[in-house]
């Protein structure tokens, strides 16, 4: 590890969680009038996303909590 700088995180106020949550509640409206095989749809097409960026994700692993390669590609394969 080389102790550099792995990202920023904003602090987020209770404005900004009211904010959030209710974004999620009126895309959860949306989705829900989605037929089923749409919906179905798009999570494929998110996980596909996101296996193509596993080796990244892995690496992230590896910075953050200094796993060895192996392991961190490991555990992210162990839960998709």
């Amino acid at each position: 590890m080389d102790q550099g700088l792995v990202g920023r995180v904003t602090t987020a106020t209770r404005a900004d969680a009211r904010q959030a949550v209710s974004h999620a509640a009126a895309c959860l409206r949306r989705t829900r009038a989605l037929p089923r095989w749409k919906r179905r749809e798009i999570l494929e097409d998110i996980a596909a996303a996101l296996i193509e960026q596993k080796e990244r994700f892995a690496k992230l692993i590896v910075a953050e909590a200094g796993k060895p390669l192996r392991l961190a590609r490991a555990e992210w394969t162990a839960r998709c």
